[in-house]
């Protein structure tokens, strides 16, 4: 009984910091934020098309000049940069890699900044299909307009060529383990691409690693179906658990702003942050972030920040704040607070969904509020998961 009080009170003073926040969330044990805070930027899910009204470039021109002014350390580019709207036409899809990769590889050049990339199923000009013909056009393309800020192997896989915050930054091509790649050999591929994995972490077993992977290794809200092949998933945890240094993941795809604790063994949890959109596809609202990370003093990852920003309505913008990111307290009292706290749980909801204009009537729906309550936690349990409702439909 005492220690259930100890929890209320514990979540009653969340909620209250929750509160006091624009947005954001702070754990109770979140600490004195005394480290060296350092500024990195996002931009995933560009979907540049000239065949679609949902590349949006006034929105793109905007998150591209704000990026530039955060003045950033790192430049995170979380894969569908390009779009496969080409009704599977290789010719149509390297007339939009030759349209914007130059203006992406500019606006790099003109910040100056390392840039970490990994690429997602619509950088193919056939939509999750990883033939070696088809990962050469994409990749010929990529390395023709950004040189050697493109790093990635054949696979689509790569490190980048030196510690960013003192962490390894590994980029996995996840359209390997999709259930939607129908590639004959796509097997020997994603188990290529785990023996990779595995070496890579082998090679500093204590380091802090990044792992950015366009598809993330959860469930997928829309319809509540696993986002890898469950195998996959399985392999990857494993894999994962041979490395016992802190572990952070970053991705996309959804156009969802998520946060996920993935359950590891040897781990308490290894996060994973899944950014939005730049683009305006399945009618959300354009958005893109600004991260902060601070370190503690022995360089371990103290806490993580973000902006999210919404260029065509900037009164829509928010701050999230997790604090101590690699302790499972920290997401427990966040999935907790969530289900007690219908401002924040709304507030979480809108940024979710990407301010979608059914945004609200999604996070009404008690089997859509159930799902993203418990979609925190991954992998999802059982996987696939049971079909659940597709919102917005």
């Amino acid at each position: 009984m005492r220690f259930q009080i100890a929890r209320v009170i514990a979540l009653l003073v969340l909620i209250l910091l929750v509160a006091s926040c624009e947005g954001g969330l702070s754990s109770p044990a979140a600490g004195s934020n005394t480290g060296n805070t350092h500024i990195l930027i996002e931009w995933s899910d560009i979907h540049f098309t000239t065949t679609h009204p949902y590349f949006v470039p006034e929105a793109w021109n905007v998150a591209a000049a704000q990026g530039i002014a955060a003045e950033p350390e790192i430049v995170v580019l979380g894969g569908d940069i390009l779009d496969d709207n080409t009704g599977g036409s290789e010719q149509l899809f390297v007339q939009f890699a030759d349209a914007f990769l130059p203006e992406l590889a500019a606006t790099l050049d003109q910040l100056g900044r390392p840039a970490p990339i990994t690429l997602g199923n619509e950088d193919l000009y056939l939509d999750y299909n990883t033939d070696p013909d088809v990962l050469a056009v994409s990749f010929a393309k990529f390395r023709q307009h950004l040189g050697s800020r493109f790093y990635l192997d054949g696979l689509g896989n790569g490190v980048f060529p030196e510690p960013l915050l003192g962490m390894k930054w590994i980029s996995v091509n996840s359209v390997l383990f999709s259930p939607n790649n129908d590639y004959e050999g796509r097997a020997g591929q994603a188990q290529a691409t785990f023996d990779w994995l595995r070496r890579e972490l082998l090679e500093d077993p204590s380091g802090p690693v990044v792992i950015l992977a366009h598809i993330p290794p959860t469930a997928d809200l829309y319809n509540q179906t696993a986002a890898w092949n469950c195998a996959d998933l399985e392999q990857f945890v494993s894999v994962l658990s041979a490395h016992p240094g802190p572990i952070l993941i970053l991705g996309g795809h959804f156009h969802r702003n998520e946060v996920h604790a993935l359950a590891v063994p040897g781990h308490e949890v290894v996060p994973i942050l899944l950014a939005g959109s730049t683009s305006a596809k399945y009618g959300n609202l354009p958005n893109w972030r600004t991260y902060r990370w601070t370190l503690r003093g022995d360089g371990a990852l103290a806490q993580v920040d973000y902006d999210l920003h919404y260029p065509q309505n900037p009164a829509l913008d928010s701050t999230w704040i997790w604090s101590n990111p690699f302790r499972a307290s920290t997401w427990q009292d966040f999935v907790e607070t969530l289900a007690l706290d219908p401002v924040l749980y709304r507030r979480y909801g809108l940024d979710v969904y990407s301010q979608n204009a059914s945004a609200e009537q999604c996070l009404s729906n008690p089997v859509i509020r159930e799902a993203l309550l418990n979609e925190v936690w991954a992998p999802p349990q059982p996987c696939p998961p049971e079909p659940g409702v597709a919102c917005p439909d």
